[in-house]
């Protein structure tokens, strides 16, 4: 593991060693939305971290533990298929996230691993009407809440 060099690296590094991942939350700014990930899964379970943007805190750090507990429980969501098992109602998706946004919007994870070899999966979810950022007629600001980091396979 990296050297911690502060209280929040330590807290990080302590909650990983303790359950096998971390959640880290980057708020909103004027740069674009807020965001969630996940630190260790790989490194805990051979699985990539996941990423989620665009929902309340409670919600997003819901999601990305319960997957965290559920790949911890042998569960393996693949990118380019749907899930319907994540959140009552609703479905789901996972997508690749390609390597280019790794320094972006991963970078804690970047100094966990000592560098961009692991691989991560962005979690995205439908609007109200069923459709997915990838959907023609979706509404603009859609995007802008939750940028897709990678190609449906």
């Amino acid at each position: 593991m990296p050297e911690p060099e502060d209280d929040g690296d330590r807290k990080l590094l302590a909650n990983i060693a303790r359950v096998g991942w971390a959640v880290l939350g980057i708020p909103e700014d004027d740069e674009g939305p807020g965001y969630a990930f996940t630190i260790g899964l790989y490194r805990a379970f051979a699985y990539p971290e996941v990423v989620l943007f665009g929902l309340p805190w409670e919600v997003t750090y819901g999601f990305l533990n319960n997957i965290g507990a559920a790949v911890k429980g042998g569960k393996r969501y693949e990118a380019g298929e749907e899930y319907h098992d994540l959140a009552v109602g609703y479905p789901a998706a996972f997508v690749a996230v390609d390597r280019g946004h790794y320094r972006e919007y991963l970078g804690t994870a970047g100094w966990f691993y000592r560098g961009w070899d692991f691989p991560a999966v962005q979690l995205v979810y439908p609007d109200r009407h069923g459709a997915y950022p990838w959907d023609a007629g979706t509404a603009p600001g859609y995007w802008r809440r939750q940028p897709v980091l990678g190609q449906r396979s």
